[in-house]
C-alpha cells in the first residue's frame, strides 16, 4: 500500500508505504483509513518543519538587510507584549531625540 504525503492539495513531499514480503494482503478499509490518518500527520509535521525553515531564512535575509543598510528594526508583537528592536534603532532613537533638544534651546 502506498499513500501518498501532501497538505492542502500540495505538491506531493513523499510517500508512506506499507508492504508484505511473504504473501498479497487485501487490506481492510478501517486500517486504511487509519494509516492515512497517520500519514497526514507525518505530511503535517514535514510542513510545519519547512515552514519554521523558511520563517528563519526569511528572518536572517531581513536581519542582514538591516544590518547592511545600517538601519534600525523595530517590532511589536502586542500577543506577547514584546518588544523587539535591532541595536542600530536605539542608535536613530538616540540621534533624533537629541536634534529635538537641539532645537529646543
Amino acid at each position: 500500500m502506498v499513500i501518498p504525503l501532501s497538505t492542502g492539495g500540495g505538491p506531493l513531499i513523499g510517500v508512506l508505504t506499507f508492504d508484505t514480503l511473504k504473501a498479497e494482503r487485501v487490506w481492510p478499509e478501517e486500517l486504511v483509513q487509519r494509516l492515512t490518518l497517520v500519514a497526514q500527520v507525518f505530511s503535517n509535521a514535514l510542513a510545519g518543519k519547512r515552514s519554521e525553515q523558511v520563517l528563519r531564512e526569511s528572518e536572517a535575509r531581513l536581519s542582514l538587510a538591516a544590518d547592511s543598510a545600517g538601519s534600525g528594526i523595530w517590532e511589536r508583537r502586542s500577543a506577547m507584549l514584546k518588544h523587539i528592536q535591532a541595536a542600530e534603532w536605539q542608535t536613530i532613537i538616540s540621534s533624533a531625540k537629541a536634534k529635538m533638544e537641539e532645537k529646543r534651546r
